[in-house]
């Protein structure tokens, strides 16, 4: 399974909590995936240096920052979009992995819940819990059938809830309510 994380390398966004899950899902004998670090910031030496103390440097990859081009193939590429982050609105990444049908797992703040249900699409943790982090991950890797569904249902959200057809629809309709 490929995981993805796409964003700054900053502390706010959680990477050292990804990273310190992907190193409990090692010490428990899970080995059949990879995380890929789409971004640049700040924080890359650290985490870089973390990979290597922790000798995780099969399993993970630093992409560094990608453009518009590269970024479609990754997401078509990758199996899940992890966003471990302390603060957020409601991240356009997440929106777009969802519409190339990546379940998402990501910290419940900002307004995160409006787009992914834990269960259905992917799976909210409260932030800095590794521990359900590292969970959320093995149940992708182990069960299939669970990943498919949560796979389906981003894409189903993503397209009802947040295209431009539904866009131009609210705009509409706020445009002819103000006549």
């Amino acid at each position: 399974m490929i995981f993805l994380f796409l964003g700054a390398l900053i502390k706010r966004k959680g990477v050292i909590d990804l990273l310190k899950a992907v190193n409990k899902m090692k010490v428990d004998g899970i080995n059949d995936f990879k995380l890929l670090l789409a971004g640049s910031g700040d924080e890359e030496t650290a985490l870089k240096k973390y990979i290597y103390d922790n000798s995780l440097t099969e399993c993970t990859e630093f992409l560094g920052w990608i453009d518009n081009n590269r970024k479609s193939q990754i997401l078509s590429e990758c199996e899940v979009l992890v966003l471990p982050s302390y603060n957020e609105g409601l991240p356009i990444a997440i929106l777009e992995a969802m519409s190339y049908g990546l379940p998402i797992i990501s910290t419940n703040v900002g307004s995160i819940s409006e787009a992914v249900i834990s269960g259905v699409n992917g799976y909210l943790f409260a932030p800095g819990d590794v521990e359900a982090l590292a969970r959320e991950m093995k149940q992708m890797i182990m069960d299939r059938i669970y990943w498919k569904k949560c796979s389906m249902n981003a894409r189903n959200i993503c397209e009802s809830k947040f295209s431009e057809y539904v866009f131009f629809e609210k705009m509409t309709k706020i445009y002819l309510d103000l006549k």
